[in-house]
């Protein structure tokens, strides 16, 4: 649970914030001509964010040798996914990201059920786990789609991007650091470890 609370605020604000802001960062990367690929790109990152959290869990599953479900589950989806993607297609790019999207979801509670049960984990500490930073993108959506809607197009893409992007890092540190401290603690138990570490294989002088 704790890894898996670890890969949410690593990934959730990451890919809500890449949404609101795919289109232009595309713009600058690649060209105007390619910023209609945004869309895209901002569909998939629901996507991005569920295979963070399943990725945590299928690593945990091999760990323990209890890949059984887990492969039926990917297994499943790879069969519906092949189906879904290819009827989507049809309609554009657009629409195949969602069929990707709507393909995990649907297989999404039986890869959550298959890294669970081993440990006998019920559903609702995962829910518990995943609440801090869900709550934490969504906090930072709010700004950085109200800055969005008032200066895109109005200023440089890079100036609306190097904003944005202080704007949702600000707002997810304002929820970390002033609302969260269980959260905040939870996150530098994970680091503290490795900086003792690093302190013990120094050699002195060295």
């Amino acid at each position: 649970l704790d890894l898996n609370n670890l890969a949410g605020w690593s990934a959730f604000p990451a890919f809500v914030g890449l949404a609101l802001i795919a289109e232009p960062a595309i713009g600058v990367l690649l060209g105007k001509e390619w910023r209609a690929a945004g869309l895209t790109l901002s569909i998939l990152c629901i996507f991005g964010a569920m295979t963070a959290l399943t990725s945590i869990q299928e690593a945990y599953v091999l760990a323990v040798d209890r890949v059984g479900a887990f492969v039926r589950a990917s297994a499943f989806e790879a069969a519906i996914g092949i189906v879904i993607v290819a009827l989507a297609s049809r309609y554009g790019p657009a629409a195949a990201a969602i069929g990707v999207v709507v393909r995990s979801l649907m297989t999404l509670p039986l890869r959550v059920n298959a890294a669970l049960a081993p440990e006998r984990i019920a559903p609702s500490r995962l829910i518990n786990a995943l609440a801090a930073p869900t709550l934490a993108a969504g906090g930072m959506a709010v700004p950085v789609a109200l800055w969005r809607i008032a200066v895109l197009g109005r200023v440089p893409d890079i100036i609306f991007l190097v904003s944005a992007v202080s704007i949702g890092a600000a707002t997810v540190g304002l929820f970390l650091f002033g609302f969260m401290p269980d959260a905040l603690t939870r996150l530098r138990s994970f680091l503290q470890p490795s900086a003792e570490g690093s302190m013990v294989e120094s050699p002195p002088g060295g």
